[in-house]
């Protein structure tokens, strides 16, 4: 039997409760499967503040380490800023993978016209370890009090042909097209070495076919031509925005959208939420926690080679959706078939959704 080895960091904020709603649909998947998975555990508590950084790097590197040399994967929520950034670097998670595709079910509550939503569906793949978010900063302050910020960054040539042969390969795996986002017009030579290292690596794949564009233009294009784009891939600052406001756009909230760091072989991942720690809603029943269900749901399918599993984790959040239940953040009171539910409602709504669904296919 494979021993599937999963990291747990149930994070800050709401993590602790969105951890518990993935953790339990995983128990769910247990019990069909009469295969159990090996959890580890992180036990430290996650930092409050700078002055904690330092010691909870450290503890973090430590356990990141371990799940890594154990050929295991991570499962976490949300953590302090700072640490993500140094710990994708330390580990080289090069890339993330960020699905983003209708969920019918919530065509009411996005603001975009539903013939737009129904024709979004593309995988952005997000440069995750270079580029300013991991760029050396400094203040300087002069003598009249005024102060200065610099901020540096730097793009390495081999780490930017690892994204492109993922890109590309992930493009020949689905509809052959790969778009490249970037500022061309004002990042003269860091474009120029993006778009000729991509160029080179669509030698190696003839069948796909490559363009580029400005992230402003592409992003208006998602939304009068959508079905031209399939993988797309776009610098670390223009993913992030990318993500969260489609994200926003579709869903209306960006807590139902999961996403999967990377290493340059595709073999050690962390799988997580593409939102924040929501410390407001910390401990209140509040939280939506599809996103994190739907981490772990990825988590299956492409570290675990679990499909079926993952998809029927995904059909039941479909089912209970469908039946109107949401959470605060996808709620309206305009509607007649919404259902008002906490997070702990959410949750056993889905794990009984899940049951009967495979149940109905036995």
């Amino acid at each position: 039997m494979i021993k599937r080895i999963i990291g747990i960091i149930k994070g800050e904020g709401i993590g602790p409760e969105i951890m518990d709603a993935a953790l339990s649909c995983l128990q769910e998947i247990e019990q069909i499967r009469k295969e159990k998975f090996h959890y580890v555990w992180y036990l430290d508590l996650a930092p409050s503040g700078d002055n904690n950084l330092e010691e909870a790097y450290s503890s973090l590197k430590e356990f990141y380490s371990k799940i890594r040399n154990q050929g295991g994967v991570i499962l976490r929520s949300s953590l302090y800023a700072a640490l993500v950034y140094k710990l994708r670097e330390e580990f080289n998670m090069l890339y993330k993978l960020i699905f983003l595709e209708p969920l019918p079910e919530l065509s009411d509550v996005s603001p975009l016209k539903k013939e737009i939503v129904k024709r979004i569906k593309f995988l952005l793949v997000r440069d995750n370890a270079q580029g300013l978010y991991h760029g050396q900063e400094k203040i300087e302050t002069t003598k009249n009090g005024k102060r200065t910020v610099w901020l540096t960054s730097k793009y390495e040539e081999d780490k930017i042909k690892d994204i492109a042969r993922v890109a590309f390969r992930l493009a020949k795996q689905s509809r052959k097209t790969l778009h490249l986002l970037i500022k061309g017009c004002v990042l003269h030579k860091l474009t120029d070495l993006w778009i000729e290292i991509f160029e080179a690596i669509n030698q190696e794949f003839p069948e796909v076919s490559f363009e580029w564009d400005h992230p402003d233009c592409g992003l208006t294009d998602m939304f009068i031509t959508p079905e031209k784009f399939d993988v797309v891939v776009a610098l670390d600052v223009d993913a992030d925005i990318i993500s969260d406001f489609l994200s926003g756009l579709l869903y209306g909230t960006r807590a139902i959208t999961p996403s999967g760091n990377f290493d340059p072989s595709g073999g050690f991942a962390t799988y997580q939420t593409i939102h924040g720690s929501a410390d407001v809603l910390a401990g209140q029943n509040k939280a939506n926690p599809i996103g994190m269900i739907m981490a772990a749901s990825m988590m299956l399918e492409l570290s675990f080679d679990m499909s079926k599993e993952a998809n029927l984790i995904r059909n039941a959040i479909r089912n209970v959706l469908l039946q109107g239940y949401r959470t605060a953040d996808i709620f309206s009171v305009n509607s007649h078939n919404h259902k008002l539910v906490g997070t702990i409602e959410m949750k056993e709504h889905i794990i009984e959704t899940i049951r009967n669904l495979n149940e109905e296919k036995d």
